[in-house]
């Protein structure tokens, strides 16, 4: 979970420089396209380092419902 964060946030700012990266790249770019643009924003506060709570505050629900997205989201995540 750790790994998957931490090379997601390379992602998130560009830092594509081996094989490996863009194979999380490419995987990355999967995964966006199966969420739902709710989940699509809860993931990237998440990795940004939002608690579910804070996140729940922005987007105006209920830090169960933020909970569903992650849980949403994280299901459809594909195999590296």
């Amino acid at each position: 979970s750790d790994e998957f964060q931490q090379k997601t946030i390379h992602l998130l700012r560009g830092l594509l420089f081996d094989d490996g990266l863009e194979t999380w790249f490419n995987a990355g770019r999967r995964w966006a396209k199966r969420l739902s643009e709710r989940e699509r924003s809860v993931v990237v506060m998440k990795l940004r380092g939002m608690s579910f709570y804070t996140i729940a505050d922005r987007l105006t629900l209920h830090p169960s419902t933020v909970k569903t997205y992650w849980k949403r989201a994280i299901e459809k995540k594909p195999i590296v």
